[in-house]
């Protein structure tokens, strides 16, 4: 589910990748709304969807309140590993209008989850925040 001053914009391409696990804040991600399957299932138009990890558990970042209220819209763009069991490492912020989306996105990126699979892959991941 998204909520009604966010929507997703899901840009995923796989690149190359390395193996550092990385631990979520339970507490943290327990506070955000979680995202459907449907909401990543624009990624299955892609000639190479069935390469591309199934989710899990995917999480909604937060507005940040500051650039809420000031009714800033912005994006950001993460670049993370899904390793073999499925969870999320190595989550990097690549792309931004403002740190605080980054650290946002960043932050729910870390309580994603996956089917497992054979072999890790690096992935991309893009979000925006609208303000109305």
């Amino acid at each position: 589910m998204i909520k009604n001053l966010t929507a997703l914009s899901l840009g995923l391409m796989l690149v190359g990748c390395t193996t550092t696990p990385s631990q979520p804040d339970t507490n943290h991600c327990q506070k955000l709304q979680p995202l459907t399957v449907s909401d990543y299932a624009r990624v299955l138009s892609y000639p190479d969807a069935d390469k591309f990890p199934l989710p899990k558990r995917l999480y909604s970042p937060d507005y940040p309140r500051a650039l809420l209220i000031k009714g800033i819209s912005g994006k950001a763009t993460v670049q993370y590993d899904v390793l073999e069991d499925g969870t999320t490492a190595n989550i990097k912020v690549v792309a931004k209008t403002h740190s605080k989306f980054g650290k946002s996105l960043e932050r729910a990126a870390a309580c994603w989850s996956f089917e497992p699979i054979k072999e890790a892959r690096s992935l991309q991941q893009s979000y925006e925040w609208f303000a109305r």
